[in-house]
């Protein structure tokens, strides 16, 4: 065992007779806590943070991502003017390369996994009014979205109760991002995500590139680099987080509406497709589909709770029809007014506006047998989604029938043969657990929670239906439908780049945000005394200097390329100027050894 600087990297120090295959941070720690001053500048007491990146490379994911554990908070107490240990980070591996993208994906990790010393604690409270509350837990924010739930307390925590939720408003490392606040229907507000500009970062001598802007001003505050009046100016102080409603982007791959089964493998879906203002129809035997139509402004399914569209399938031998009209069979009841269900069978446009029945799609079946119809939610994600369907109705000739959605049976887990499908009445299918089905205002609601995808295609059957037998012959059948919710998993974190949420804003100010005392206590002060001459200029008293060490545990030393140590060393100054930068010079580190 040795503990080794090569003079042409001094910056980085090499820890032999480690085994990187395993969580190699104790045995790391055991022998620089032994070694002499003479020995080693890393030892206990000299550095915050340790660094280090195992050669040969660790597979990046298997067992582990990139990660901090082994803090030593006492190792202040070592010596005066000792430093707190405040974590070992296992980073897997010396960059492969210098380049940009590497770099940059690089420096997120470690911004991230270091930061993790302040953030994000689960054990902070806000004070709303004049009571001290704290965020909702990971589990508790699922599970009151589950169940439509209100959201009593801020829905800031997400990923393990150590990280951002993506409902909140500030862009962190710490998995949330930027929104673009708007007011819109129904008391709503209308976020759009939009990726902030990079932050530049240039050490002396080496080429400027972008970095992700790691830190908001609330991740500052927490860390005790900002103070409460500082933060957020745009907004008088105030951070806001969201109690969602509908959301649209790339995870949301969805589709909930009408379907006709000819098989437990084949079936036509009518319906909204990843967007609660666009249909689609398709068919799950053959992939034919339509495009996706744009349902227009005038639908707002946020307005009221009786916003919706009529949906219908029309058959005519071997044809089947799927149409649209912007309403509700509800608001027609109560009215007495149309639009119906059935108004324009025989006379719906191709195309125009939706205020009249419309035509979307057309779609031919030779020789297949229709043998249950019914609604449908389903999912290719695992997201939150549901359709709320207001009444079901068939026609076959000159006989309508109106099935009743309040009186449904309670869905066993399985699915139901067709065969012993009645016709007069709704059932309930929920071939795997955990569908939420529940009745809603002269409704039923047929969504499916975050814990997993609820497809439904030629090899998959896992969505939750309302489920009758297909009338014999030519018949029609239609209901009232909207996307309810669509809401993106909490800890969805960058999968919301792109992104537009819809629902009710909730805030808070930073002064109201109560730091753990945990926290507090390892603030690290700031102090006076030179650093630089551009430091110098902020005035007496400096931004606290995290000493960081970057070490290369390895089996033996001499096996670790000196091009590997260029790399890392280059990283390693990256490092520190990225630290000044994203913490918008509030605090530095400093790697030199």
């Amino acid at each position: 065992m040795a503990i080794i600087r090569n003079p042409a990297y001094p910056n980085l120090l090499i820890v032999d007779g480690i085994d990187p295959s395993t969580d190699y941070r104790g045995a790391v720690r055991a022998q620089l806590y032994r070694a002499a001053a003479r020995a080693s500048p890393v030892r206990r007491g000299t550095h915050d943070f340790w660094m280090c990146f195992p050669y040969p490379a660790q597979p990046e994911g298997n067992p582990n991502s990139a990660n901090f554990a082994g803090e030593d908070i006492d190792a202040r107490n070592a010596r005066r003017g000792a430093r707190p240990l405040r974590g070992i980070g296992d980073m897997r591996r010396i960059p492969p390369d210098s380049g940009v993208a590497q770099v940059q994906d690089r420096l997120f990790a470690a911004l991230h996994e270091s930061s993790h010393a302040w953030l994000v604690p689960a054990d902070m409270k806000v004070r709303i009014g004049r009571t001290e509350v704290a965020p909702l837990l990971s589990d508790e924010l699922t599970d009151r979205l589950n169940r439509e739930a209100p959201l009593e307390r801020p829905a800031l925590l997400a990923r393990q109760d150590a990280h951002w939720s993506c409902y909140v408003n500030f862009v962190s490392c710490q998995d949330s991002v930027q929104w673009v606040r708007t007011p819109d229907v129904g008391g709503t507000a209308k976020w759009v995500q939009r990726d902030p500009d990079p932050v530049p970062v240039r050490p002396d001598g080496l080429p400027e590139l972008g970095v992700f802007p790691a830190f908001s001003d609330l991740d500052l505050y927490l860390m005790g680099a900002k103070a409460a009046e500082d933060c957020f100016p745009e907004t008088g102080g105030r951070f806001f987080w969201l109690e969602p409603k509908l959301s649209l982007g790339v995870p949301m791959q969805y589709h909930t509406g009408l379907f006709v089964a000819f098989s437990r493998s084949d079936y036509y879906y009518f319906g909204f497709y990843q967007d609660h203002g666009k249909l689609r129809a398709e068919r799950s035997s053959t992939g034919e589909r339509s495009v996706s139509v744009d349902i227009g402004p005038g639908y707002q399914p946020l307005e009221h709770e009786l916003a919706s569209m009529m949906l219908r399938v029309v058959r005519r031998g071997s044809r089947y029809l799927f149409q649209a009209c912007q309403g509700n069979y509800v608001s027609s009841l109560l009215s007495g007014q149309g639009p119906h269900t059935f108004d324009d069978l025989d006379t719906a446009r191709d195309s125009g506006d939706f205020r009249r029945w419309r035509t979307v799609a057309g779609f031919t079946a030779p020789g297949a047998t229709p043998q249950a119809i019914g609604a449908i939610t389903k999912t290719w994600n695992p997201i939150l989604v549901e359709g709320q369907v207001f009444g079901f109705e068939t026609k076959q000739g000159s006989n309508q029938h109106s099935f009743r959605l309040d009186n449904l049976a309670a869905p066993r887990v399985g699915t139901i043969p067709f065969g012993t499908l009645p016709a007069d009445r709704l059932l309930v299918e929920t071939p795997v657990p955990g569908a939420l089905v529940r009745p809603g205002a002269w409704s039923m609601i047929l969504g499916v929670p975050y814990a997993q995808s609820y497809d439904h295609w030629s090899a998959a059957d896992a969505a939750p239906k309302l489920i009758t037998r297909a009338p014999a012959g030519d018949f029609a059948f239609g209901a009232s439908i909207k996307v309810r919710r669509s809401l993106v998993s909490p800890w969805a974190g960058g999968a919301t780049r792109g992104m537009t949420m819809w629902g009710k804003e909730r805030f808070a100010h930073v002064r109201d945000v109560v730091v753990p005392a945990r926290i507090r206590e390892n603030w690290a002060p700031w102090t006076g005394g030179p650093i630089s001459a551009e430091r110098n200029q902020l005035g007496p008293l400096l931004p606290p200097v995290y000493p960081t060490a970057f070490i290369v545990p390895t089996p033996r030393a001499d096996a670790v390329p000196a091009a590997d140590l260029a790399i890392l060393d280059r990283f390693r100054r990256y490092y520190d100027e990225a630290v000044w930068q994203v913490s918008k010079r509030r605090f530095s580190s400093d790697s030199r050894l």
